[in-house]
């Protein structure tokens, strides 16, 4: 029996928070510090000649604020074989046949507060970034980056693991030249295959 049969469609999936702990944690002070403020100055704020539609406004962009902290602790990132998927505000996902080019952005030793980041651009136009604070999803990230590939069995996590940091080095400056195209990997993978086919025969 095939070893593999057995296994559920989503066995190399990995899926984890999309920000660090140390971020949420700062956007959460923040949006405290505001809501202090706040309080402090609702003597003067209350006093103050209020129209119907600035009231609105300032309500809303409050509701903006915290629903959007609310989504940075819930988010998460998932990568599998079909492609990468983020839950936010809006459902994030493109599927890793559709990308034509993807970059992967992030600060070496300093992931745990600034989010690394997959900088992918669709068939048809437009730019999708997916984050990721959980180690297996950014060396999911930087397999598909280097190689691209998607995520590989877990048998192989250990070879993922040693492509994360020096990837991670080499796009640490924000859109820099190292960028990846899919596609162009592709074909040039079927290139070499047919050359080595020919020099078979």
């Amino acid at each position: 029996m095939n070893a593999h049969a057995t296994q559920p469609p989503d066995a190399d999936a990995v899926e984890g928070p999309a920000f660090p702990r140390a971020t949420r944690l700062l956007a959460t002070s923040m949006v405290l510090l505001m809501l202090y403020w706040a309080a402090r100055s609702s003597p003067q704020v209350l006093q103050a000649q209020w129209t119907a539609s600035a009231a609105l406004l300032t309500l809303g962009a409050l509701a903006l604020v915290l629903w959007c902290l609310a989504w940075m602790w819930r988010s998460r990132t998932r990568v599998d074989a079909q492609g990468v998927q983020q839950s936010w505000v809006w459902r994030k996902q493109v599927r890793w046949s559709e990308v034509t080019q993807a970059r992967l952005v992030g600060m070496p030793g300093l992931e745990w507060l600034i989010t690394p980041r997959l900088v992918v651009r669709p068939r048809g136009g437009g730019i999708i970034v997916f984050h990721a604070a959980d180690r297996r999803v950014i060396t999911a990230f930087a397999r598909f980056v280097t190689l691209g590939l998607p995520p590989a069995p877990a048998s192989d996590a250990a070879a993922q693991c040693r492509s994360t940091s020096s990837t991670l080095e080499w796009n640490s400056r924000p859109y820099s030249t190292a960028v990846t195209s899919a596609a162009a990997t592709a074909k040039a993978s079927g290139e070499t295959n047919q050359a080595m086919a020919a020099n078979a025969k």
